[in-house]
C-alpha cells in the first residue's frame, strides 16, 4: 500500500487527537519532541530571522541616511570651492573618510592655464584613450577592479596599490573635456552594480568648477 499525502491529511482530519501523540525525531539521537513543540520551534526560528532582517534593514536605512548627508555636504562644499585647487582637498576630506576613497585624479583635456595642481593633470582625449584602452568610458561611468598598470595610469601620483576605480567622463555640451577618477584599495569597492547617480552629479560639479577657471 502506498501512503500518500492525501491519505495522511484525511486520517488527521478524521483523527485530530493523533496530532497530540505525534512525536518527531530531533537532531539528537534518541530524542523526540511533540508536533506542537516542533511547530513552536519553527515559529521561533522564523521570528528570529524576521527580527534579524528588520534590524539589518534599519541599519541599511541609517547608513543610507548618513551617506545622503555626506553626499549633500560634499556637493555643497564643491559648489562653494573658490577654485580648482580647493576641489582636490574637498574630495580628499569628504570622500576619503565617508566613502573609503583612497585616491582621486582629475584629467582635463587641453593645455594648462596656470601652475600645476596636485591631483589635476592636463592631457588629450587621444592620449587617455591610448593609456586606458578598454577602460576608457564612453558616456557613462565605468566601475570595477583594475590591474596595477591601470592604477598607475589612472592615479600617477599615488604610490600605494589601488585595486578598484570609478572612471567618470566629464562632458560639456556633449563633448568630452576630461575624466574624473576615484580609487579604492579594496578590489570590490567600486563595481558595476553600484549606482552612479551621485558620481555623475559629482562629476558635473567638478566639470563646472574646472570650466569656471578657463
Amino acid at each position: 500500500m502506498t501512503l500518500t499525502i492525501e491519505a495522511i491529511e484525511q486520517y488527521l482530519n478524521e483523527h485530530p487527537e493523533a496530532m497530540e501523540s505525534l512525536r518527531l525525531k530531533t537532531d539528537k539521537q534518541g530524542e523526540t519532541i511533540s508536533f506542537a513543540e516542533r511547530r513552536a520551534q519553527m515559529l521561533a526560528e522564523k521570528l528570529s530571522q524576521t527580527e534579524s532582517k528588520l534590524a539589518e534593514l534599519i541599519e541599511v536605512s541609517r547608513e543610507n541616511e548618513r551617506l545622503f548627508h555626506a553626499c549633500k555636504q560634499c556637493l555643497l562644499d564643491l559648489i562653494a570651492a573658490p577654485n580648482t585647487r580647493a576641489i582636490g582637498k574637498i574630495i580628499e576630506l569628504s570622500l576619503g573618510h565617508q566613502f573609503d576613497v583612497d585616491a582621486h585624479q582629475l584629467f582635463l583635456y587641453g593645455e594648462p592655464t596656470g601652475e600645476p595642481l596636485p591631483g589635476i593633470a592636463h592631457s588629450s582625449i587621444d592620449a587617455q584613450k591610448a593609456a586606458l584602452a578598454g577602460l576608457y568610458p564612453d558616456d557613462r561611468p565605468r566601475l570595477g577592479a583594475i590591474r596595477p598598470e591601470e592604477a598607475k595610469a589612472l592615479f600617477p601620483e599615488v604610490q600605494t596599490g589601488i585595486a578598484s576605480a570609478a572612471i567618470v567622463p566629464l562632458q560639456r555640451n556633449g563633448a568630452h573635456i576630461g575624466l574624473f577618477c576615484l580609487g579604492s584599495k579594496r578590489g570590490d569597492h567600486f563595481h558595476n552594480q553600484l549606482g552612479t547617480h551621485f558620481l555623475e552629479l559629482l562629476a558635473d560639479i567638478v566639470c563646472w568648477k574646472a570650466q569656471e577657471e578657463r
